[in-house]
């Protein structure tokens, strides 16, 4: 008998036979009673945590340093050496609630906010505030609570709706939704990673010139809207390739979008939602 034959090992995983160190069925590396050690496991512990690592900071280079570098990756298939689209986007938009809410203690809109915005949806309060013998305060409570539920979750929902917008955008330009997905997951990681420099920085210029809530909203949106665009203009012209003129010309659209879906529709979105649980 062959002894190659003789040494044939199968996969622990599938049980596909296996001619290398990885399983070319499933991917599993070559079992071996060394995989049991305490040694190896901590070895292998200290490699995932250091790789994966690497891969985050990567990520957040390339966002900044290279727009649109990580989307092209993706469409090349160069998937395997960079942090996967969604789970950077997990990790930022996690730090961003800590970062935001228990570094500087950015304060959110609130019940008192959204009553002021739309007074005509206070009938709503009032009736559920009297059918269920409850005080302002408490209804506000309530309210905040259901609210921050709701925006912690919004850039799912933004996200999605920013990646039809995409689709739509570049109709002509045949790349596949999932293409334009990856955009948006990466243009909302880096909008994220913008947001946690911008906002404390424009939070203590206002405290200092003295300037009003309102004057701050406004300087932030111009300073949000200018960053935006000349980020999205790098990102359009290294993933397609695309002339100057005919990057600007796109990068227009896409960045009206992104600021209409963060700044004014997300508001409105999240106020909606928390608004259900009061009828």
């Amino acid at each position: 008998m062959d002894k190659k034959t003789q040494h044939t090992v199968s996969c622990t995983n599938c049980g596909t036979p296996m001619h290398g160190i990885y399983c070319s069925q499933c991917g599993q590396k070559k079992f071996s009673k060394h995989a049991l050690t305490i040694t190896h496991f901590l070895q292998e512990a200290i490699h995932a945590f250091t790789h994966f690592d690497s891969k985050v900071f990567k990520a957040i280079f390339y966002l900044f340093a290279k727009p649109g570098f990580l989307t092209k990756e993706f469409s090349l298939g160069r998937v395997q050496k960079h942090i996967k689209p969604l789970t950077l986007f997990l990790l930022l938009n996690a730090f961003f609630f800590f970062l935001g809410h228990r570094i500087f203690s950015i304060k959110d809109a609130d019940y008192t906010y959204f009553i002021e915005k739309y007074p005509a949806k206070q009938k709503i309060f009032a009736t559920f505030k009297e059918s269920h013998n409850l005080y302002e305060i408490e209804v506000a409570q309530k309210f905040n609570v259901k609210k921050e539920f709701y925006q912690k979750l919004i850039y799912f929902i933004m996200i999605p709706l920013f990646g039809v917008g995409l689709n739509l955008i570049f109709f002509n330009r045949r790349k596949l939704f999932i293409e334009n997905l990856v955009h948006a997951i990466h243009t909302f990681s880096w909008y994220i990673l913008m947001l946690i420099v911008v906002v404390p920085l424009v939070l203590v210029i206002s405290e200092v010139l003295n300037i009003s809530h309102q004057q701050f909203e406004k300087l932030l949106i111009y300073i949000i809207l200018c960053i935006a665009f000349i980020y999205n203009y790098l990102s359009i012209k290294r993933i397609f390739s695309f002339k100057p003129v005919l990057t600007f010309i796109y990068a227009i659209p896409v960045t009206l979008l992104l600021i209409i879906l963060d700044i004014y529709f997300e508001g409105w979105l999240i106020f909606k939602l928390t608004t259900l649980h009061f009828i």
